[in-house]
Parts: C-alpha cells; sequence; structure tokens
C-alpha cells in the first residue's frame, strides 16, 4: 500500500505543477494539454494493461508500468530541459500510461489471499462505500 500513496502522491504533484511548467515551455493557451495527455494514455490503455496483466502476469504488466514511468520522467525533464513542449506532451501521456498499470497495485495485497476476484470484491467494496 506504500507503493499506490506514493504512486498517487506523484500523480498529484503532476498535476499541479504540469501545467505551470507547459506555460513556460509552450503557448499559455495550451497549458493544460499535459495533463490531457495523460488521461488520454489512461483511457486508450487501460484495456490492454488489464489484458497483459491477465496473460503475462503482475511482475509483467507491473514492469511494464514502470517502463513507462521512466519513460514519462525522461520525456518529461527532456521537455523541460530542452523547452521541448511535444515530448513534454508525450511524456504526460507515459504518465498515463503508468497510471494504468500502477493502478493494480491496489489490488496486490488481495491478490496474495483471495486472487483476482478478491481484488474484483474490494474495489466493488470501496465503490459502493463511497
Amino acid at each position: 500500500m506504500v507503493a499506490y500513496g506514493i504512486f498517487y502522491t506523484l500523480l498529484a504533484g503532476n498535476q499541479t505543477v504540469a501545467s505551470l511548467a507547459a506555460e513556460k515551455i509552450g503557448p499559455a493557451q495550451f497549458a493544460t494539454l499535459p495533463i490531457v495527455a495523460m488521461f488520454a494514455g489512461a483511457i486508450l490503455v487501460v484495456v490492454p494493461a488489464s489484458f497483459i496483466m491477465e496473460r503475462y502476469g503482475r511482475r509483467a504488466g507491473f514492469v511494464i508500468g514502470g517502463l513507462a514511468g521512466a519513460a514519462a520522467g525522461a520525456l518529461g525533464w527532456a521537455g523541460i530541459r530542452y523547452k521541448s513542449y511535444p515530448f513534454f506532451v508525450l511524456g504526460g501521456f507515459a504518465l498515463g500510461v503508468f497510471d494504468d498499470f500502477s493502478d493494480y497495485l491496489r489490488c496486490a495485497p488481495f491478490l496474495r489471499t483471495h486472487g483476482w476476484g478478491g481484488c474484483e470484491r474490494a474495489g466493488a467494496a470501496a465503490f459502493w462505500s463511497g
């Protein structure tokens, strides 16, 4: 659960800082485009991520997600360092891919004892409890 907390802290920090950084390196009217790209990446990869996790296992999925997170950091850094707005936006997209795979960290405590069914029950309980 610590990894999941760190993951969500990262996302909150990104949403706070990304638009400020994008405004400095790109057109001000598109300052929130890296955040939109993050959500687009999350939307486009959610189904393939679940298929990868089911077919190849959690470990492979977390490795792919970690690589996407590293790519997001590298692209974001390059975008800021070289004032490349497209790199910065691509970094946001890669962060969305990282988001999809990292969301499965919420299931990790339940997978050992209950399998995937336990994660689904825990997710349903969290959804319905508000």
